[in-house]
């Protein structure tokens, strides 16, 4: 048996009171609101008087009843002993009606039918088949006294309608039962089947996204890592100076702000965020790390932007970063308003890649430059997240990275 996992949607319950209850309400209230419009077309239209107080006060028991539990279903909750009762109740009452306005010619009758289908959907199958089993000897009971009646046992084509009027029902009532009953949990198995088929693809998602989390961290130390341990090598050999100290430093606090962020901040407030982008002093920063690399800043903005700086900061070194695996010497930073939104764009004259390489540059463990491949999926995943961008196209001559900031509303 297929059960749904503890935290997925919960299905309705076949065999749930209060999905019972609230649907055997509903069919009660449509048999009173049909025996009194029979009432009053059979008094309007025809020579039947279907007014007798035996049947009045039948109506208005039934109705009494329903007001009382509803009345009572506000402070306490259903039962399948309740439901059971119910279902007595109304069948009993269905029955009483039909044999003071009409009996077997009632068309009310067929509404035993409608009971078992609805029964069939929301009881348990020993309760179905039971509640099947009385509703035919009801019908039986009311087709037999349809037939006692004055004019009629004396008429036997009248008998045989009544005998093929039983027969007919209880086959109905069984194909009903059966087919409503199967297709019932037909569905609530495919559902439970589509719901734990969810439940499983966001499980898988959720653990995708942790690792791509832990691989962009990853990615993110390996810069300053890298730069402390160069710098470790070189104090082997001679003693640190204020600058190579001072380079250190900012590394190390580089690595912590990066820790910080992960155990402060979720991904929401860092979507929320929004920030003046220091683009010079990012270039700065990581030029400090690879003076190999010249890199050439031209007119940049300062208008605040949405977003949290360090997620901004972490995409143009993540570019820089990629042009230095693609063997550029130089590369240029510019910044161009669009409006709505600031694009920078960092131009370099590397290796460059493919056009197809380049459309699929921002995939996950992808790369055209020998890395690990999320450093640009995870920059493009955070600036899509607060209505930006980061692309990569390919040049004659190296490549160009985009990097779209939309603009704060002022």
């Amino acid at each position: 048996m297929i059960h749904p996992p503890a935290d997925a949607p919960v299905l309705a319950n076949p065999s749930d009171p209060g999905l019972a209850v609230s649907w055997l309400v509903r069919a009660r209230r449509g048999v009173l609101v049909f025996e009194v419009l029979l009432m009053i077309g059979a008094e309007a239209g025809t020579h039947l008087h279907w007014h007798s107080p035996s049947l009045i006060a039948t109506l208005t028991i039934l109705a009494l009843v329903d007001v009382m539990q509803s009345l009572w279903s506000r402070t306490n909750k259903p039962t399948l002993r309740l439901v059971v009762a119910h279902v007595a109740f109304d069948l009993l009452a269905l029955t009483a009606l039909l044999v003071e306005s009409g009996g077997a010619w009632n068309p009310l009758v067929s509404a035993y039918l409608v009971y078992l289908a609805l029964l069939a959907t929301v009881l348990p199958g020993r309760f179905v088949w039971g509640a099947a089993g009385g509703a035919m000897a009801l019908q039986a009971l009311v087709v037999w006294w349809s037939g006692s009646q004055p004019g009629v046992q004396d008429h036997a084509m009248l008998h045989g309608d009544l005998v093929g009027h039983v027969i007919a029902f209880d086959l109905a009532a069984i194909a009903i039962t059966w087919v409503v009953r199967h297709l019932s949990l037909t569905l609530r198995v495919r559902e439970a089947r589509e719901l734990q088929a969810q439940h499983e693809r966001d499980v898988t998602e959720r653990l995708a996204a942790l690792g791509t989390l832990a691989a962009g961290v990853a990615h993110e130390l390996g810069t300053p890592i890298g730069t402390i341990q160069l710098l470790a090598e070189e104090a082997a050999t001679e003693p640190f100076d204020e600058e190579q100290r001072a380079l250190l430093l900012l590394q190390v606090e580089r690595c912590r702000a990066l820790l910080d962020r992960l155990r402060h901040r979720n991904a929401e407030e860092l979507a929320r965020a929004t920030c003046r982008p220091d683009v010079g002093a990012w270039v700065a920063e990581w030029g400090r790390a690879v003076p190999e690399v010249a890199v050439e800043v031209q007119a940049l903005s300062s208008e605040a932007i949405a977003g949290a700086a360090e997620s901004w900061r972490g995409a143009v070194w993540v570019a820089l970063d990629n042009a230095r695996r693609a063997g550029a010497r130089r590369v240029t930073v510019a910044a161009h308003d669009r409006g709505d939104a600031l694009e920078l764009q960092i131009q370099d004259d590397g290796r460059g890649l493919p056009q197809a390489a380049a459309e699929r540059a921002s995939e996950p463990f992808r790369s055209g430059w020998g890395g690990t491949g999320l450093g640009l999926f995870v920059a493009r995943s955070f600036a899509q997240s607060v209505g930006g961008d980061v692309v990569l196209e390919p040049l004659a001559d190296g490549a160009l990275a985009r990097i779209i900031m939309p603009k704060v509303a002022t």
